[in-house]
């Protein structure tokens, strides 16, 4: 069974579109109004959420998923989780039904209506209820759908915050495992007699492997002194990222005096 919406008619006995140019219009109108009012207002839309309660109605999902990260994270470390209290769940509700049900439902029949009394000829030039119950659906439809925008920004750029770091501390760990891997090298040239083609005792002579001097993104090099190396681990991902470290003569293998520069600080 297929359902249909009652159109008005004009007095010609025409059918009016479903949606006028002036509704597309004033949607239209709505959508930049909301997009500037939040690049210009975003900090105190912001600042605004910050309170308890104003949160869970404007952000009951963000306010659900952080709860239940939080329960993980309490589960995981031994502790209790916390049960949600029933003015929470009554506040996000709240914010679900008149954002996405009542919100749009009064203003789209506010408006419908609008649009039969204009045809008719009736209130022309007054402020009806028609009109009104549109302004308030619009009213609350908006006031759930501006902040969400600033939301959608920021977690835009806390995800490319956070694959930036994750590839930043990924690109660190292989300097490391490289520079290591260079200092146990010249530990083994160390303890190795010169007969063997070693240091004896020195590291006076060492150079880094072929295959050890260049892994991917990572190139190594060494100042080499008889009693001690320095390792220096570069990195062409991030030019201005560096990391080195000493390997001292006496002792076990041991790196000391680490120092990071750039990205890797």
């Amino acid at each position: 069974m297929s359902q249909k919406t009652e159109a008005p008619e004009t007095s010609a006995g025409h059918v009016e579109a479903e949606f006028s140019p002036d509704f597309v219009r004033v949607l239209i109108s709505l959508t930049v109004a909301t997009l500037i009012l939040v690049f210009l207002f975003e900090r105190k839309f912001l600042i605004v959420s910050e309170y308890p309660g104003v949160r869970i109605y404007l952000f009951p999902w963000v306010v659900a998923a952080g709860h239940t990260i939080g329960n993980g994270l309490r589960e995981f470390s031994g502790q209790m989780p916390q049960v949600v209290t029933l003015q929470m769940r009554l506040a996000a509700l709240l914010g679900l039904l008149f954002g996405f049900v009542i919100g749009p439902t009064l203003f789209f029949v506010g408006w419908y209506e609008r649009r039969k009394e204009r045809l008719l000829g009736v209130g022309r030039g007054t402020l009806r209820g028609s009109a009104l119950i549109s302004i308030i659906g619009g009213v609350l439809l908006f006031a759930v759908a501006l902040p969400t925008i600033p939301i959608a920004f920021i977690r835009h750029n806390v995800e490319q915050s956070l694959r930036s770091a994750q590839a930043i501390q990924e690109e660190k760990d292989n300097l490391i495992g490289g520079l290591n891997m260079v200092a146990f090298k010249a530990y083994e040239y160390k303890i190795v007699p010169r007969s063997l083609n070693g240091g004896e005792g020195s590291y006076a002579g060492y150079t880094i492997p072929q295959h050890l001097a260049s892994v991917g993104t990572c190139t190594y090099n060494v100042t080499v002194a008889e009693d001690a190396v320095r390792i220096v681990a570069i990195s062409t991902k991030y030019p201005d990222g560096r990391i080195s470290a000493n390997l001292k003569k006496g002792g076990q293998f041991n790196l000391v005096d680490w120092k990071y520069e750039g990205v890797f600080e």
